[in-house]
């Protein structure tokens, strides 16, 4: 069956493949219309070569023809098409997710932004733009570390992220093989609700069939995921905001402390500038100490960061609420 769309639809297919022809290299019509489907467009391959020999007609793009498949990118002397251009700043943006935030999107999406994410790294190389310049710099000028001892990441099977993440995306069970932190291996069906990244490590929030609670599962110790035709409700209850405030990823339970206690001034005076809640209050006390209180969730975590104060540390108390 021909396939069917307005003048409206057919005019944003065309500038959706506008916008993903690239300036420097070249692209092929496989992979143009490898990066719509994945940003949701039903179309043909035969569709987008003929919208691509039409917008080569139109707008200056050349077809490099010396061998197949065809690369298709913007004359070096067009100007393009605007809605293709990105400035500086957008392209500092992207780079910076591109390089950041690649672990916690979707495949499909990064599939899909793929195009973008060439423009903005030869929108930041081009020579002849002397406005990305400091753009350029930039990159070299920030930086992102860590206040703990450096560790290696552990590996994770790269197709067994992205059927998590696909899962999770599109709301379909899975059932996995996981190995728990003393070696021992189960296997199980759950429903992913989250994924979050905590320091090197990436954790899937998920349900077991069955069960109301949540649970978190590192992904490093997933060895092998089967994606499944099922699909679920997310529970209208759960919010992974609240599950991670709660201290889950701390080694709590979310029921939350009064926590008071009594460090050196030198020690713990930087909790005045990075405090432990909103409602703590830090008093001066004798021989150079100050006593801090805060309201905070009970978790391992807790006490190991105020325990870490070592010799330092005068006293520590805790209170339920």
């Amino acid at each position: 069956m021909a396939e069917r769309s307005s003048s409206s639809e057919q005019l944003k297919f065309a500038l959706d493949i506008l916008r993903r022809i690239p300036r420097q290299s070249s692209k092929s019509a496989r992979d143009i219309h490898s990066e719509l489907l994945n940003a949701g467009w039903n179309k043909s391959y035969r569709t987008v070569q003929r919208t691509l020999s039409d917008l080569v007609d139109e707008f200056g793009i050349i077809c490099d023809e010396r061998s197949k498949p065809f690369g298709y990118r913007w004359h070096p002397d067009s100007k393009g098409f605007s809605m293709s251009e990105l400035s500086p700043q957008e392209s500092l943006m992207l780079r910076l997710s591109e390089e950041y935030l690649q672990g916690l999107l979707p495949p499909q999406l990064l599939k899909s932004m793929k195009g973008f994410f060439e423009r903005s790294r030869n929108r930041l190389i081009d020579p002849t733009d002397k406005a990305v310049e400091l753009e350029k710099q930039w990159l070299n000028k920030v930086l992102m570390i860590s206040e703990r001892q450096p560790l290696i990441p552990p590996d994770i099977d790269k197709e067994v992220f992205e059927l998590i993440t696909e899962a999770l995306y599109e709301n379909r069970r899975l059932k996995l093989q996981y190995e728990n932190a003393e070696g021992k291996t189960s296997e199980m069906e759950v429903m992913p609700l989250g994924l979050v990244q905590q320091g090197l490590r990436f954790y899937m929030v998920c349900r077991y069939l069955g069960s109301d609670k949540e649970y978190s599962l590192a992904v490093h110790r997933i060895k092998s995921v089967t994606s499944t035709t099922l699909k679920f409700e997310t529970p209208k209850e759960f919010k992974l905001k609240k599950y991670a405030d709660d201290g889950r990823f701390s080694f709590g339970s979310g029921v939350k402390v009064k926590v008071k206690f009594i460090v050196d001034k030198k020690a713990g005076n930087h909790l005045s500038e990075t405090p432990l809640s909103r409602d703590q209050v830090i008093n001066d006390l004798l021989n150079e100490t100050i006593e801090v209180s805060a309201t905070v969730v009970d978790s391992i975590l807790l006490d190991k960061f105020v325990y870490s104060f070592g010799k330092s540390l005068k006293s520590f108390e805790k209170s339920s609420i």
